[in-house]
């Protein structure tokens, strides 16, 4: 049989590792003992790459590349020896490419682990890339120097002896130049952002690069969002391509084989009036609203009471009255400053309206007062909290006004003696809560009363 418990607070469960935990609940003296499983932990894969895994200086920086499954809530990476990539956050949903550079001859662990948070404790995943970087090759590796005549010792097996072409390194027997050498490729290149019209998700951008010297032809361009992902060079020493970009910044790189030769980014943006909404550019409407209130509601004839209003999205508001009252007519502006606007004395009961105009419409809100006639000796008190329900650790405003009271006291609050007070005191009860406002003039006396209620929270346990 499986028996339900309706708990009317906060219960803080405390897992470890283990999927199971076993605690005591308690009501008066009766005691019982339950255990809640967990579930079964989440779980989450994190591979991490590295581009090339070999290599011989001067060649010295490597790409890293990683992706994640199951959603991991943070990843942190390591490096041994210590390189740019030890110590950074890498994106918990897969990234890259990411460089790291000035490599040194030896060996280099790259690693990176990821967590995820569950009720029974936390899981990780974990992967690890080895990168070697040998050292550069002497110039012969004979060590001897090679001039004239030829170094029968020489080889093909030989790199940096008999290079022959300047440019591309091939193998010249009559070439006995050490000094000769392939350049290091390098490149530029640039891209032009673009912007997104209402309704639309992308648009088009171009791509131009050039490289130092017509033989170190660059062989793709790679982007990390959108599409064509890559593409390779046309022609290849320079030009430019149409790319589409997607909603925010796309990064751009240029390689000659494995070597990164330049790197750029671009933005697309949305037009003007437009903004993104997490799947396109919409066009933003910010809807008008006003607010106006009046203290007290009720008061005797002759009395007057106070108006205070705020708007939002409006540009002008009007003010107007029924039956005309006073000088509650013409423009205001879109929000009351303190002190408030008073009606000014009533002699009937009267309905205050405001009405505001924005670019996107129009808004208008009233309130009624109540005027009545009373006797000698006659006394009104108001109180109201707002708002009237909050959660545990919210405050709520008591705002109250009389009228024919000399003083007033509150039960739960500290008004201080005043008969009227429009902006409030801040009170931030624990449990349900009735507040009480006595107001009197020495000989009468009226009361009122605020209540503040508790959002209530549940939890249900089965077991």
């Amino acid at each position: 049989m499986k028996n339900i418990i309706l708990l009317a607070s906060f219960l803080v469960l405390t897992f470890g590792l283990s999927t199971k935990v076993s605690a005591a609940w308690t009501y008066y003296s009766h005691s019982e003992n339950y255990t809640v499983d967990a579930g079964s932990p989440p779980v989450i894969t994190v591979d991490l790459t590295a581009t090339p895994t070999s290599m011989t200086l001067p060649t010295s920086q490597t790409i890293l590349n990683w992706t994640t499954t199951g959603t991991p809530d943070s990843c942190t990476a390591t490096s041994s020896p210590s390189t740019s990539w030890n110590g950074t956050s890498p994106s918990p949903s897969g990234g890259g490419p990411t460089i790291v550079s000035g490599l040194s001859a030896g060996n280099y662990t790259f690693d990176i682990t990821c967590i995820k948070a569950w009720a029974g404790g936390t899981v990780s995943a974990y992967s690890s890339v080895l990168v070697v970087v040998n050292p550069a090759v002497t110039e012969c590796s004979d060590n001897i120097d090679n001039a004239d005549p030829e170094d029968s010792l020489a080889d093909i097996n030989d790199p940096g002896c008999h290079v022959g072409d300047v440019l591309t390194g091939a193998y010249d027997p009559n070439d006995d130049n050490e000094t000769n050498a392939v350049p290091s490729p390098s490149g530029t290149l640039s891209v032009t952002g673009c912007t997104i019209s209402s309704g639309g998700s992308s648009c088009s951008g171009s791509v131009s690069w050039t490289t130092s010297d017509l033989t170190a032809n660059p062989t793709s361009i790679t982007r990390n969002t959108g599409s064509p992902a890559s593409f390779t060079p046309s022609p290849l020493a320079s030009g430019s391509q149409g790319a589409t970009l997607s909603y925010g910044q796309t990064d751009f790189y240029l390689y000659h084989n494995s070597v990164l030769l330049a790197q750029s980014s671009a933005t697309a943006s949305c037009a003007g009036g437009t903004s993104w909404n997490g799947s396109s550019c919409q066009v933003v409407v910010v809807t008008p609203s006003v607010s106006l209130s009046a203290l007290p509601s009720s008061i005797f004839l002759g009395n007057s009471a106070t108006l205070s209003w705020t708007s939002a999205n409006v540009s002008s508001c009007t003010a107007s009255a029924s039956p005309i009252s006073g000088t509650w007519t013409g423009a205001r502006p879109t929000s009351s400053s303190f002190p408030h606007e008073s009606t000014g004395a009533l002699t009937a009961t009267t309905t205050f309206t405001l009405s505001c105009t924005g670019v996107n419409g129009n808004a208008s809100d009233a309130k009624t007062v109540t005027v009545t006639v009373g006797d000698p000796g006659d006394i009104i008190a108001d109180l109201v909290a707002t708002p009237d329900r909050i959660s545990s650790g919210e405050s709520a405003l008591l705002t109250w006004s009389s009228q024919g009271a000399t003083s007033c006291s509150g039960i739960g609050f500290n008004t201080g003696g005043a008969i009227q007070n429009t902006t409030g005191v801040s009170v931030s009860p624990t449990v349900n809560t009735t507040y009480t406002l006595n107001c009197t003039d020495g000989t009468n006396s009226a009361s009122d009363q605020a209540t503040v209620t508790l959002k209530r929270k549940f939890l249900f346990i089965e077991f």
